[in-house]
């Protein structure tokens, strides 16, 4: 296996990929920058929200190890969605590693999600049911 340098191809799907996901996933009060660079040397990819800000940057590695091949499109997409989900998650991810988290702080970032989902899923005009 070998190492695979991630070019500025890959980046710019990566990029699309997120705007895509936020979008799609309703994240749209959160400013999200894309940068192209190893933040996080055990991954391919890294999201590293502020909540109180309501902005996060995602990475995409330079390098990604143990690779014979380029990992192509669809992988680089994967990647983004994973670290959108990441960003979607967060308020739930931080309380649920709090040492001292109120029960109401546990229920809002659930509902968070949860009415993120909703607004994507409904808003449509539909009743959430795929035919």
């Amino acid at each position: 296996m070998s190492r695979y340098l991630t070019t500025e191809d890959d980046f710019r799907i990566f990029q699309e990929a997120v705007v895509y996901w936020q979008r799609r996933l309703g994240l749209l009060d959160w400013h999200i920058y894309t940068r192209h660079k190893t933040r996080d040397r055990d991954a391919q990819a890294s999201c590293y929200p502020h909540l109180a800000g309501r902005c996060a940057t995602i990475y995409l590695s330079k390098v990604l190890d143990n690779y014979d091949e380029p990992p192509g499109a669809t992988f680089i997409r994967r990647m983004a969605f994973h670290e959108v989900c990441e960003l979607l998650t967060a308020r739930m991810n931080i309380c649920a590693k709090a040492r001292y988290v109120t029960e109401e702080e546990v229920d809002e970032a659930r509902h968070e999600i949860i009415r993120t989902l909703e607004h994507v899923i409904f808003d449509g005009g539909g009743d959430g049911m795929q035919k």
